[in-house]
């Protein structure tokens, strides 16, 4: 079964599973570290990027693991879109930095 979400304005297929409910982005409003969670996943997470509102990419990190602890200092306080690649689905939520 195929399932189809909104997250964030874009659509995202979903086929059958929850790896994008397994994504934890804490703490959110971050302040200078965002930490990325996937939990009971075997997928690690591949690449992260992060837009402005704007949707210039701002910052990219290649984590290869199941967590990832994101230095965010050098960003201007105001919301921004993290997209994370884990296997073949790309996951977007909103990061709020202060």
């Amino acid at each position: 079964m195929t399932f189809y979400a909104t997250i964030c304005g874009s659509v995202e297929q979903i086929n059958g599973d929850d790896t994008w409910h397994a994504l934890l982005i804490y703490p959110n409003p971050a302040f200078s570290i965002v930490y990325f969670e996937l939990e009971e996943s075997a997928e690690k997470i591949s690449l992260i990027e992060l837009y402005n509102i704007h949707g210039r990419l701002v910052a990219e990190w290649h984590p290869q693991n199941h967590t990832a602890a994101l230095d965010i200092s050098h960003l201007s306080g105001g919301i921004y879109l993290a997209r994370a690649t884990v296997g073949q689905k790309v996951i977007t939520r909103k990061v709020v930095v202060r």
